[in-house]
């Protein structure tokens, strides 16, 4: 039975570290402080509060849209590097193969070579001059 040379297995695609291990690794222990929202014109606040609503759900849209785009983005990134890990996979293997073909034309064409000698001394023994013995065929 053969042993394994290789084990390839699919890796996680789109899995995510925590919002708090990234920032955790990005700023230290603790994380930046807030941004300060910009300060809103006179005469606009009444509009504001009516229109908050529906700015925030388009908000909220804009942002899921960003974050499916990210992490198809990764995805795909994440599927292209395992396709190419295969790829290489499969190059050393062709090359194994090949080498084993190469190793067993070298023994074929040595054993032919073999063979077309014997068949050459074959050729120049005379049946007819050499005694050949009755207890030997049987």
């Amino acid at each position: 039975m053969p042993f394994a040379k290789r084990t390839v297995e699919p890796q996680r695609l789109c899995r995510r570290q925590p919002a708090a291990s990234v920032l955790e690794e990005s700023w230290g222990a603790e994380p930046p402080p807030p941004r300060d929202p910009p300060p809103e014109e006179p005469g606009t606040a009444s509009e504001g509060a009516e229109a908050a609503g529906g700015g925030e759900r388009e908000a909220a849209a804009v942002l899921m849209v960003l974050d499916l785009c990210s992490v198809s983005n990764v995805a795909l990134s994440r599927i292209l590097r395992q396709l190419s890990d295969v790829a290489r996979h499969a190059c050393t293997l062709f090359q194994e193969v090949e080498a084993d073909i190469q190793g067993t034309h070298r023994r074929v064409r040595a054993l032919h070579g073999r063979i077309a000698g014997l068949q050459g001394a074959v050729r120049g023994l005379d049946p007819k001059q050499e005694a050949v013995r009755l207890m030997k065929l049987s």
